[in-house]
């Protein structure tokens, strides 16, 4: 077989090797890579995902591998997760690898308040303010009961044994994943694993294989004895830890999560588990799909923030019309309560006026000059020539001289 010059798929370290070698073990940091197969049974090949490479991974001769989007298991530390499935040509043996993927038991929600998930149990797919799944650490036992239920149809019973082959891989193959979570989740996170030997029935057919778990969970912390408080302020003092332990996030990181069905070659099993690689492309997906679910957040907040303003300058113009509407109406009803007055006051004065000629017996007439004049009311009509007045009573004046003048409307 011509070997390319290549890394190391775990360290990216160079590999030294001649060519015709069958496997190569890296320097730096112990991982063995096949070269060639032996027997014509096995070999390592690249996995593609969308047309990207995403792992190297070990895959025995004439079986089918094909890798998978499983949306369900996102969280923000790992957005996209993607399971690796192998199966032989019959169907009737098969490897089911799922990766890693961070959770914690209260993520807030949209509203602000908090959704407090149960040991073992998954409550809802990615909560996208969050990107945070509702899962609560409790033990390693529970998750594989756990896993099972999410692996396996409800139809099938599963008898395990618990064995130690695998505990020294999955030792080394935890110890990657926490130097990161260490740095993600600023939490001191344990490694802990199961290898476990199967025995599945199903519609009276019974199959063998293993199945391995790998998490890093919350570092046990040791209780102390403390004396228990009586009374009222007990009880309160109870609640308020209650809650506390509640609504304090308890992070854990799956890191490997392999079912072998109908597989009893533990060589095999062994194999996969210590080849299983992501590649740098994994990684580079991994990374632009946060930075879409950030941008699709961010145009979200945007949108949100968008229509708040909308709709605040929609309630201050609909604010101004109705200020605007209710000044000018006010001003409508001062017009009309002062042309009312004015036009009472008017009238008023007609009738005073009107009054005071017949008390007095007189009437005014308006002058050529634009003034009044006062005559008695035996006069019927009444002349004027410039400074001099004539009254007329039962005729009128035969004068050119003269202008007859109008009474005065009040």
């Amino acid at each position: 077989m011509k070997v390319q010059a290549m890394k190391c798929p775990n360290c990216l370290a160079p590999l030294k090797y001649k060519e015709g070698m069958a496997s190569v073990k890296c320097e730096y940091c112990g991982n063995t890579l096949i070269l060639k197969e032996e027997e014509g049974e096995r070999t390592i090949k690249e996995l593609s995902f969308q047309g990207n490479a995403v792992y190297t991974c070990f895959v025995p001769k004439d079986w089918h591998a094909v890798v998978q989007e499983m949306g369900d298991e996102e969280s923000r530390f790992a957005p996209i997760v993607l399971p690796v499935f192998l199966s032989n040509r019959k169907n009737d043996k098969s490897i089911t690898f799922v990766p890693y993927s961070y959770h914690s038991n209260a993520s807030p929600m949209m509203g602000g308040f908090f959704n407090q998930g149960g040991a073992g149990i998954h409550y809802s797919k990615v909560n996208i303010p969050s990107l945070i799944n509702t899962r609560l650490w409790s033990d390693i036992e529970k998750l594989t009961e756990e896993r099972f239920q999410e692996l396996l149809p409800p139809s099938y019973k599963v008898k395990k044994k618990k064995i130690d082959y695998f505990d020294d891989l999955l030792t080394r193959s935890c110890s990657s994943f926490k130097d990161q979570s260490d740095v993600m989740l600023k939490q001191n996170l344990i490694p802990t694993y199961a290898g476990y030997e199967l025995e599945i029935e199903h519609n009276g057919e019974k199959q063998k294989g293993f199945y391995v778990v790998a998490a890093l969970a919350p570092e046990q912390q040791e209780k102390k004895e403390e004396e228990k408080p009586q009374g009222f302020m007990g009880m309160l003092k109870k609640g308020f830890d209650t809650l506390k332990t509640q609504m304090t996030p308890k992070y854990w990181m799956r890191c490997y999560d392999c079912l072998f069905l109908n597989i009893e070659d533990k060589e095999m099993a062994h194999m996969f588990i210590e080849n299983i690689q992501f590649t740098p492309r994994y990684i580079t997906l991994s990374q632009e799909r946060l930075m879409q679910i950030q941008q699709m957040i961010n145009q979200t907040n945007q949108n949100v923030q968008n229509a708040q303003m909308r709709m605040a300058m929609d309630r201050q113009a609909s604010q101004n019309r109705m200020w605007n509407t209710i000044n000018q109406t006010q001003n409508d009803i001062s017009n009309i309560q002062q042309s009312m007055y004015q036009s009472n006051s008017d009238t008023m004065d007609r009738v005073r006026n009107g009054w005071s000629e017949a008390i007095r017996e007189v009437n005014s007439y308006d002058t050529l000059g634009g003034n009044r004049v006062e005559a008695d009311l035996s006069y019927d009509h009444v002349y004027q020539n410039n400074d001099t007045f004539v009254g007329v009573s039962g005729g009128t004046l035969d004068n050119s001289d003269f202008t007859e003048l109008d009474k005065h409307e009040w």
